[in-house]
């Protein structure tokens, strides 16, 4: 054996120099680099001595032990540091994280608490959130309508605004807003009238949409009230300076009429004269009378409520035509009412009003008959459990087409020259008419007669 063989016998295989097939900590090469130094030999030759002399090899330990021990004291003191470091971060975040909840709850009751509705929608117009207000408003639970689309909420008017402006968004103007009027629909199918608007937020690579509804159906409805009750309000001042204008005029010329003649007469000595003066005269006051009833009918027609209730069509035609009984021409006209009905269903309207519409096409019909026919009136009626149609036809002497767009009109006399009536009788058929809901013409020819084709509502489907 030689010296080496010799020496490396004294060392139990524990005290052996460790050869790690990995590379050692920088520490441990340093620290035997260090020591080779300042015993002026390479680390080859440092190791060979560590192997011949023992005392050498423990102070190596020594030393090794010492420089971990101050390694493992700075690693811990790093480690120290960076826990110190980590756990201000997590209280950092932890109240960062507290602010955002606070910051989300607080815009959660913000938004909750709007007095609008504010819906969010996914980038494909699916709704991912619904407040309160939205429930209330559309009368939808938020289960009912979360992962829903938002064509859902809209009338089908509106739903083709909508889907153009997701479309778009999401294929080519990513930044644009939508606002609008539009037709939202509730659950119970009642139309809310909205202010629309929808706004797309992008972010994270995802985008999302919030959709804030206002709802202005009582706005809307009261402006187009106000309009409503303006153009009344407009028609009744023209309707009022033609009233007091015809009022005027058709009570001027009688009473000047009848000034004239009674002059005469209280100087006329023939009796036979006088007599056909005052029967003149009773013509002209009774005509004035006409016309001051047709005032008063017309008067309170323009200020009573309307009053549905049931109407039976051939009852009410009979009780008017038969009040006609006293209109001069009343017997020569054959008066009949057919009644075609698709319902059992009553039929509602304001007999009241019916009646003037009656009374005014009756005695229309028995003024403007011909005298060299038989007269015939004829009332037609079809209804169902919605509508009724009514046709007053008569054989008269008919309507010139040139008067035909008029005759509706107050004071408006077709045949002046034939008429004694006060221009009032139509109008005021087609006032009563217009107070029921329904809608009144005229188809005539001169000559050949007139048909009055007047279209009602049931006023009880209407209302129900």
């Amino acid at each position: 054996m030689n010296s080496n063989q010799n020496n490396e016998a004294h060392f139990p295989a524990s005290h052996q120099l460790p050869k790690p097939e990995t590379p050692q900590p920088t520490w441990y090469e340093a620290t035997l680099n260090r020591r080779a130094a300042q015993l002026g030999l390479d680390q080859a030759a440092y190791r060979q001595r560590l192997l011949n002399q023992p005392s050498e090899f423990y102070d190596l330990l020594a030393d090794l032990q010492v420089q971990n021990h101050l390694e493992l004291v700075e690693k811990a003191e790093a480690l120290q540091t960076y826990q110190a470091e980590l756990k201000t971060s997590i209280e950092e975040l932890q109240i960062a994280n507290i602010a955002v909840i606070e910051r989300e709850e607080y815009l959660k009751a913000v938004i909750e608490g709007a007095e609008v509705a504010i819906i969010t929608l996914d980038r494909y117009g699916f709704i991912t959130s619904y407040n309160n207000f939205a429930a209330k408003l559309f009368g939808y639970e938020k289960f009912e309508v979360i992962g829903k689309p938002i064509l859902k909420l809209l009338s089908q008017a509106s739903k083709k605004d909508v889907s153009h402006y997701l479309s778009r968004i999401v294929t080519q103007d990513k930044n644009s807003a939508f606002k609008g009027r539009i037709h939202a629909l509730a659950k119970d199918n009642t139309e809310v009238i909205t202010e629309f608007a929808i706004n797309p937020v992008h972010g994270n690579q995802k985008t999302y949409f919030v959709v804030v509804l206002t709802d202005v159906t009582s706005t809307v409805l009261y402006s187009e009230k106000a309009r409503q009750q303006n153009e009344q309000l407009q028609k009744m001042n023209v309707e009022l300076d033609r009233f007091l204008y015809g009022v005027s005029h058709d009570l001027k010329a009688p009473v000047n009429n009848l000034a004239q003649m009674l002059d005469k007469t209280l100087f006329e000595a023939n009796p036979k004269i006088q007599g056909e003066q005052l029967a003149a005269m009773h013509r002209i006051l009774d005509r004035l009378t006409d016309f001051v009833d047709d005032i008063v009918t017309y008067t309170h027609q323009a200020r009573a409520d309307l009053r549905p209730g049931p109407v039976d069509f051939f009852q009410t035609a009979y009780e008017v035509w038969h009040s006609l009984a006293d209109e001069p021409g009343h017997g020569q006209i054959d008066f009949r009412v057919a009644l075609v009905s698709e319902t059992d269903d009553t039929f509602y309207s304001d007999p009241d009003k019916l009646k003037v519409v009656f009374a005014s096409l009756f005695a229309n019909a028995i003024q403007y008959r011909r005298a060299e026919a038989a007269g015939e009136l004829v009332l037609a009626v079809e209804m169902n459990d919605r509508r009724a149609i009514l046709k007053v036809a008569d054989n008269g002497i008919g309507i010139p087409e040139v008067h035909l767009p008029l005759i509706f009109d107050m004071f408006y006399r077709a045949e002046p020259s034939y008429s004694e009536g006060t221009g009032l009788g139509l109008y005021m058929a087609k006032e009563a008419v217009a107070r029921l809901q329904g809608s009144i013409r005229v188809e005539s020819e001169a000559g050949r007669g007139a048909t009055f084709v007047i279209g009602l509502p049931n006023l009880k489907v209407e209302q129900g």
